[in-house]
């Protein structure tokens, strides 16, 4: 899914990509997958609830870290390829299930341990917002505006000169959380980001 329905970038602003046949659906949806991924790989978190599955090596504790925060469901581990059981993925079962903090995705084994190997885990888990923030939501209405709407201004420019009027342009140049030239994306990615892509 999309963090934004075609519907809601037509009529988005000033509504410049009303026209279908400028701006087809396909096209639109395209922008919107394109504007999703970049928000999540930057703020990597989730802005709607999406199924993983990675593979993790155990270190012999009874906690692991998964790379995608905001988990909300354990689907299945399997270690050194036996299965977990229903009740050691149980998170109501405080003797032998498990605990999530959900906020920083860290699993927690109430019995036992993650045993040490390379690569021994493999675990399925669903992870992200239950709803899509209002400002990310917005962040990606502009994302995908910016990037359909072509204008007469060259991307290299600093800054615009009207006659009476000056304009100054800001860089993404990724420094400080300065991802995009619309303050609006950068104000949203600032408030939601939960980690940097670089070191996932």
């Amino acid at each position: 899914m999309a963090l934004f329905t075609v519907a809601e970038l037509r009529a988005f602003d000033q509504g410049q990509c009303s026209s279908v046949t400028d701006y087809p659906d396909a096209t639109i949806q395209q922008a919107a997958a394109d504007a999703k991924q970049f928000l999540e790989e930057i703020c990597r978190v989730n802005f709607e609830p999406t199924e993983h599955t990675e593979t993790l090596s155990g270190d012999g504790t009874d906690w692991l870290f998964l790379s995608w925060p905001k988990v909300t469901a354990v689907a299945s581990i399997t270690a050194d390829g036996v299965a977990f059981t229903a009740e050691e993925l149980d998170t109501d079962d405080y003797d032998l299930g498990l605990a999530i903090d959900a906020d920083l995705g860290i699993l927690t084994r109430r019995c036992g341990y993650f045993a040490k190997g390379w690569s021994n885990l493999i675990i399925s888990y669903t992870a992200g917002h239950t709803s899509v923030p209002a400002l990310i939501k917005r962040a990606a209405l502009w994302i995908a505006l910016d990037q359909l709407v072509v204008t007469a201004t060259p991307y290299e420019a600093t800054d615009f000169n009207a006659g009476d009027v000056s304009y100054g342009f800001a860089r993404a140049d990724g420094y400080r959380d300065n991802w995009h030239k619309n303050p609006e994306v950068v104000k949203a990615i600032r408030m939601y980001s939960m980690g940097t892509p670089w070191l996932a």
